[in-house]
């Protein structure tokens, strides 16, 4: 079988041609940059704010410290145990339930600077290099304006700091050197996989189109030898079961399948749940009636997968949606990639909401106290 032209998206390769993105106008360009540079002055804003709807980046940042002071092994007990201090904080008393590599990332972030505003800052930072990524792998610069300016990200990692750049990173990643580096490509899908589980649904995706290349066997090499972060963090405490198996927190999932199970509601107003069902199944019904008319289901079988494991599961958050760009990227469709990156903002509307009108719902009220985004987090 011949292999198909490296960087074309008629191939099974993930990068489109390049060149594609660097013909246009000098007036697109600086429109592009306007635009880029805008969304990043209002990202920084929310970097130097406290988060008002969840807490998770202190806890974060305080396993990051505890392990540190004492060794990862304390990652598998929960935080209170070796810091009472952090009773008010959230989850603390869980074992750390992410894998490997998000805890050596808010570790290493603990080392340098262990403040709220760094966390969100790097984070926003692994957000600008995602959104060039994109640019990359579609060969259009208004797709990466789009990833950057998306609300769902803008608010739930520049102002809440919620981590999901860190998959999207890694998964991007894999996605631009599969052609060049079909090994790295593999390790770099194992480490996002190792970020968050979810990413394991471009599996599919990423065996067939390297079988198609001729290339599975170093694609695969490169996933195996990626989950060494694991098995060497089992040594330590039971990485494999807190990371991955450790189950939800607590009942709580707005998207779920079933809309008059009110379980899963929390404080959603009754516009909210209506907004996101008729959204989420629009979005699945859509997925697979483009799936038959084009005839390339495993195209969309991972964005299919997502939003069905986000349906299904028991708890599932209004930030998760931020990953679904990762998942149409690879779409071979151009103007249906298009409008299904559009579409996402209809699928999260909470994030738009709050940065129009102010937070509303679920505030974390004063569990922050006296700190503030510059105060450096510490433990006995």
């Amino acid at each position: 079988m011949k292999t198909p032209k490296s960087g074309n998206w008629d191939d099974d390769s993930f990068s489109a041609n390049v060149s594609d993105a660097t013909s246009r106008s000098w007036t697109s360009i600086a429109w592009v940059c306007v635009l880029a540079c805008a969304v990043g002055a209002l990202r920084i804003f929310y970097c130097m704010v406290l988060p008002v709807n969840t807490g998770d980046i202190t806890r974060h940042l305080y396993t990051g410290l505890v392990v540190l002071k004492h060794g990862l092994a304390t990652a598998g007990h929960p935080l209170v145990s070796a810091f009472p201090g952090a009773a008010g904080v959230a989850w603390a008393g869980l074992p750390y339930n992410y894998p490997i590599v998000t805890l050596t990332y808010f570790t290493t972030l603990a080392a340098i600077m262990p403040t709220i505003f760094f966390a969100k800052l790097s984070l926003t930072a692994v957000e600008a290099v995602n959104a060039f990524l994109v640019v990359r792998i579609t060969g259009r610069r208004w797709l990466g304006l789009l990833y950057w300016a998306m609300p769902a990200s803008v608010w739930w990692v520049s102002h809440e700091g919620q981590f999901e750049p860190l998959q999207a990173f890694f998964t991007l990643a894999a996605m631009t050197v599969f052609s060049s580096s079909p090994l790295w490509s593999g390790a770099l899908l194992a480490l996002a996989i190792q970020t968050k589980v979810t990413a394991l649904f471009l599996v599919p995706l990423f065996v067939w189109r390297s079988w198609h290349r001729g290339k599975l066997m170093p694609w695969f090499g490169g996933l195996v030898l990626g989950i060494v972060p694991t098995f060497l963090a089992q040594t330590q405490y039971k990485a494999v079961k807190m990371g991955f198996f450790l189950g939800p927190a607590m009942s709580y999932n707005p998207y779920f399948w079933n809309p008059w199970n009110k379980l899963y509601w929390a404080w959603h107003p009754n516009w909210l749940i209506v907004w996101v069902q008729v959204a989420t199944y629009g979005a699945i019904a859509a997925l697979v009636a483009t799936a038959y008319f084009t005839r390339k289901p495993i195209d969309y079988l991972a964005p299919f997968t997502f939003l069905a494991a986000c349906k299904a599961a028991v708890q599932a958050q209004f930030w998760y949606l931020m990953l679904l760009p990762t998942f149409l990227v690879p779409l071979r469709n151009r103007r249906i990639r298009t409008i299904a990156l559009v579409a996402i903002i209809a699928l999260e509307p909470v994030s738009a909401v709050e940065m129009i009108s102010g937070p509303f719902g679920y505030t974390v009220g004063g569990y922050y106290g006296d700190t503030t985004p510059y105060t450096k987090l510490s433990v006995p």
